[in-house]
């Protein structure tokens, strides 16, 4: 056996347990740490002139940018629906939170006035909210020209 075809042997070993540890990396969701032994691994197909190991790890690297994309873009949409969710709902499987608490009553009298009460007089007109304010007129209506 040659030197260049030992030096080829150990290099293509080395790139399989390059390849073997990214891919227990992505097993375990280290998406990030996968990525460095396929560069070290195209780096070594590279240096032994082997275009099928390049375009091999070339592929195994683009499937993990698009795994890492996926996951951000997952982690994302999950951020942005926790942000619209309204206060006091749980995130599905998450914990349950308990509502806050209510604000305090008004009265029915402070908060509610029926045309009839305001027909009855017990309104004063210049407090009635449906005549606008005391002392301008009423808002004109333009009407579209008939044809």
């Amino acid at each position: 056996m040659t030197s260049d075809a030992s030096n080829q042997e150990n290099a293509y070993l080395k790139i399989k347990q390059l390849i073997q540890q990214s891919d227990a990396a992505a097993k375990n969701h280290q998406l990030e740490e996968a990525i460095a032994p396929v560069q070290t691994a195209l780096e070594l197909y590279r240096e032994n002139s082997s275009a099928e190991g390049q375009v091999y790890a070339l592929n195994k690297l683009a499937d993990l940018h698009q795994k890492i994309s996926k996951t951000q873009y997952e982690r994302a949409i999950q951020l942005l629906m926790a942000k619209s969710r309204p206060e006091g709902t749980a995130d599905p499987g998450g914990p349950i939170i308990d509502p806050p608490p209510l604000p305090p009553r008004l009265p029915l009298d402070a908060t509610f006035t029926s045309a009839k009460s305001r027909k009855s007089g017990k309104i004063p007109e210049s407090q009635d909210p449906g005549k606008g304010i005391p002392g301008t007129p009423p808002p004109a209506i333009v009407l579209p020209p008939k044809s």
